[in-house]
């Protein structure tokens, strides 16, 4: 491709090396797959619940 690609200067290198790979179809140069903690996932499953009850109270109890 002739194009210049304009890259910004806060890129790393290894994410500029992901994403020429992902964009010339290499294996193992897709975006990566950000893994939630145990604690992460309680903590949304609690607020999920709350705001689930409260939607509850409200329509039964306005």
């Amino acid at each position: 491709y002739p194009c210049p690609i304009t890259w910004s200067s806060e890129l790393p290198l290894e994410e500029k090396r992901r994403k020429m790979g992902k964009f010339i179809g290499l294996r193992g140069c897709d975006s990566p797959i950000l893994l939630k903690s145990e604690e992460e996932i309680l903590d949304e499953a609690r607020r999920a619940r709350l705001t689930e009850e409260e939607m509850w109270r409200r329509k039964h109890y306005p």
